[in-house]
């Protein structure tokens, strides 16, 4: 399809010379069709259909909507009912539209991601120092004529002209740290004075409760699921001589997101304070001990690391006697690490010994509790995200 057939499609016009950016309502899904998939030859229609993926999660007919848009077209009585409702639901789709005689990209562009579907329709794509960088977002680009420019002043950061990516999930969520106790543990009864002035047959002060051990820390969660690059469809009708070199083609679907590292034990409950001795005149009764401090409580256990997503696949139509000018490059999207363990909570401290007269002792201090152990580190994700396949279609 050329230039000006796509802009008879997208109901648009520029001007001789001019070059527009806007954005489309297409209602017909045949019509979204016919644009985002128009060069894709019927030869490896089937081909492109077979190697599309969704995330595990996403819905079976989203899978299917983008079988029928870019794999083998079938005819509206072979469709199911499900999937024409769910079609009309999710129509009309607004598209973002770049259309006119050329299109010099000089910087780096980054479109996405979740973006509105990308088209690209020119007489001439030109890279003089810039680069497209296309997120889980479409890209249709139908270009009668490409230019690669060399300059050793302007030059892109990226290796690639066109990078085609997923998104990378989400890290999960730190756990929620143990909860801390209010109060500390029960302190011990003072001892009462039997008779005025007199301690004889008193008990001594009741000794403090020793505290409980801190409350566990919550368990990370798991990192998301990388999000995988949506298909593309790149159309290039020749290369000008005068401006020829490696047209470079990069994708990579989502990485899995990072577990959430767990939460960290709660403090252990403060021991009780020791009861008071009796105390009478020259009588005492030693003061209770204070109770010794709780455990710190255990730390979460880290979440697991999210999976990497399969990558969709990329046609691209280039010219046969320029071929060896087309580089693609292929990068697997990683599983995420586990989350962090969790620390283990401080201990408690100790509750402070119960006073008395002169000349008796008071109560011994309680101990510090000792520290909780840590949670355990987080599983990393099981599974590399292949890259979509490029699929060529090679033209005289």
């Amino acid at each position: 399809m050329n230039y000006k057939e796509m802009n008879d499609l997208l109901g648009i016009h520029p001007k001789e010379g001019t070059i527009i950016d806007t954005y489309v309502e297409i209602s017909d899904p045949y019509l979204y069709q016919s644009i985002v998939s128009s060069n894709i030859p019927k030869t490896i229609r089937k081909n492109f259909g077979d190697h599309l993926h969704t995330r595990p999660q996403a819905y079976d007919l989203y899978q299917e909507i983008l079988t029928h848009t870019y794999g083998e077209r079938k005819d509206q009585s072979e469709l199911s009912q499900g999937f024409l409702d769910y079609l009309e639901s999710v129509m009309p789709v607004r598209m973002r539209v770049i259309a006119g005689n050329q299109f010099p990209i000089t910087t780096d562009i980054v479109i996405g991601p979740n973006a509105a579907p990308y088209v690209i329709n020119v007489d001439t794509l030109s890279f003089n120092g810039g680069s497209l960088s296309i997120y889980a977002t479409t890209l249709t680009i139908n270009a009668k004529s490409l230019e690669i420019h060399t300059s050793e002043t302007n030059k892109s950061k990226n290796a690639y002209h066109i990078g085609i990516f997923g998104l990378d999930g989400e890290n999960g969520e730190k756990g929620a740290d143990g909860v801390p106790y209010n109060s500390p543990a029960k302190s011990g009864s003072n001892a009462s004075v039997p008779s005025p002035g007199i301690c004889t047959g008193a008990s001594k002060g009741g000794n403090g409760d020793n505290g409980f051990n801190g409350t566990f820390g919550k368990n990370g969660t798991k990192g998301e699921d990388g999000h995988p690059n949506l298909p593309a469809n790149i159309f290039i009708g020749e290369m000008n001589d005068a401006f020829t070199s490696n047209f470079v083609i990069e994708t990579r679907s989502g990485a899995g997101g990072n577990g959430g590292q767990g939460g960290t034990g709660g403090v252990g409950q403060n021991g009780g304070n020791g009861g008071r001795g009796c105390e009478a005149g020259c009588e005492c009764t030693p003061g209770g001990d204070g109770g010794n401090g709780g455990t710190g409580g255990t730390g979460g256990d880290g979440g697991t690391g999210g999976n990497g997503t399969d990558g969709n696949p990329i046609s691209i139509t280039f010219p046969s006697t320029k071929k060896d000018y087309l580089k693609t490059v292929k990068e697997s999207a990683q599983f995420g690490a586990g989350g962090a363990a969790g620390n283990g909570g401080k201990g408690g401290i100790g509750g402070i010994g119960g006073t008395t007269g002169k000349k008796c002792k008071n109560g011994a201090n309680g101990g510090t509790g000792q520290f909780g152990n840590n949670g355990k580190q987080g599983a990393e994700g099981n599974h590399v995200g292949a890259p979509g396949n490029f699929i060529f279609n090679y033209h005289s």
